[in-house]
């Protein structure tokens, strides 16, 4: 009973389950085995791993996995952005050759691109469809990232179901239920027809969703692009859907302005729809590539290392090389003289280490950092040139007594 509680402890069960599973392995054999059960009339043992129509091809070793289906090439990921605009292309060509007068066909409702049954609706649908399968494929991944302490991962989930919906809505026609039945239940019809509640409710989930998924995209820039990319085609199509722009403005594509504006409308929702596949297709890689370990890793800024001297005064950290840092303690720590470093001497001396050291002494005992150059006793920050000096002159110091030693 405990392994179905809801929670952190639900995740840590999962966990331990999944690396049980990895550490004693039950092969395939095993499993028939014991679906067979003790009344098979071939005996356990006889079943050692191997089918005899199949043979090792059958064993999940060798089976395709989900991940295995993402394309991490960019070249094909190229290929892809290029074929699906191109489809996007012919079919809103293929509806103004359509609509202009003359042609002998007539009307084709399979071109016709506001008809719910045309190439295009289908066109629109599988994208989404196969957007919201990239998605889950990208939740199942990114779940068992491990520094995702507030289960981050989640909006993937969110995401997967706002695709869907948007997929069932592009061909069963959604939004036109929708409003009626808030038209219905409300009394009260909106600016645009029925249709409107459907974009303000659904609108604001969707919206809420892709913001928050676009700030978990934020290390993976081609995915974010897509994503951004795909929200102003959406803003577009809905822009000359309501009338918003005049259709009178543009000079393409030729023709009637009505057959401009739904040219326009349904062209730049087929883009949105396939730049946000893309944007998933995208992010799966790079989620993909994160968890197999083949990303560059961050560069980590090192501290600081070799033969410096500091002196705390005061919540002052000044150190040999010049320039005064700022240091505050922790909260609810008291610093007392005996919990810190001793000081031999009041005034500040000379310390050669081979890591940063922190000296400590008390406000009224610190004494001014002071050097001599050429033998006058110097309160200032050395210039470069001085600074050199006394570095040649520290080494040849050293080699003199290396010598005397040898």
């Amino acid at each position: 009973m405990l392994f179905f509680r809801a929670g952190r402890s639900s995740q840590r069960h999962r966990r331990v389950l999944h690396d049980t599973f990895f550490t004693n392995p039950v092969t395939l054999a095993t499993s028939i085995g014991r679906r067979r059960g003790s009344r098979s009339r071939y005996a356990q043992e006889l079943y050692v791993g191997q089918s005899e129509n199949y043979g090792d091809a059958m064993l999940l070793e060798s089976q395709t996995r989900l991940t295995d289906l993402v394309p991490l090439s960019p070249i094909i990921l190229a290929f892809i952005l290029m074929a699906g605009l191109a489809v996007v292309i012919v079919l809103v060509g293929l509806y103004v050759w359509m609509s202009q007068s003359g042609q002998p066909m007539g009307r084709i409702a399979a071109l016709d691109l506001a008809e719910r049954g045309s190439l295009a609706s289908w066109f629109c649908s599988l994208t989404l469809a196969l957007a919201a399968a990239t998605a889950g494929l990208v939740y199942m991944v990114r779940r068992h990232r491990l520094d995702d302490y507030r289960g981050h991962y989640r909006v993937w989930l969110w995401s997967a179901s706002c695709w869907l919906l948007l997929s069932i809505d592009a061909t069963a026609n959604l939004h036109d239920g929708f409003g009626q039945l808030m038209v219905w239940l409300t009394g009260t019809p909106l600016f645009g027809g029925p249709a409107t509640w459907w974009l303000v409710v659904f609108g604001f989930v969707i919206a809420a969703v892709s913001l928050r998924l676009l700030v978990d995209m934020r290390h993976c820039w081609p995915s974010a692009t897509a994503l951004v990319v795909t929200a102003l085609c959406f803003m577009i199509s809905l822009a000359f859907h309501y009338g918003c722009v005049p259709p009178e403005w543009l000079r393409w594509p030729p023709g009637d302005p009505a057959v401009r504006a739904v040219a326009i409308n349904k062209g730049a929702l087929l883009s949105g729809s396939f730049l946000l596949l893309n944007a998933m297709i995208w992010h799966a890689r790079y989620v993909i590539l994160d968890a197999e370990g083949l990303l560059p890793r961050k560069r980590r800024r090192r501290g600081r290392t070799g033969g410096e001297v500091y002196l705390l005064d005061g919540g002052e950290l000044v150190r040999s090389g010049g320039g005064t840092v700022r240091v505050h303690p922790p909260h609810g720590v008291v610093v007392s003289p005996p919990e810190v470093v001793a000081v031999e001497t009041p005034a500040a001396t000379p310390v050669v280490a081979t890591t940063p050291a922190v000296v400590v002494a008390p406000p009224a005992q610190t004494a001014p950092l002071t050097t001599t150059v050429d033998g006058v006793p110097v309160q200032r920050r050395l210039t470069k040139q001085e600074k050199k000096a006394l570095r040649a002159r520290l080494e040849r110091m050293r080699e003199e007594r290396g010598r005397q030693a040898g």
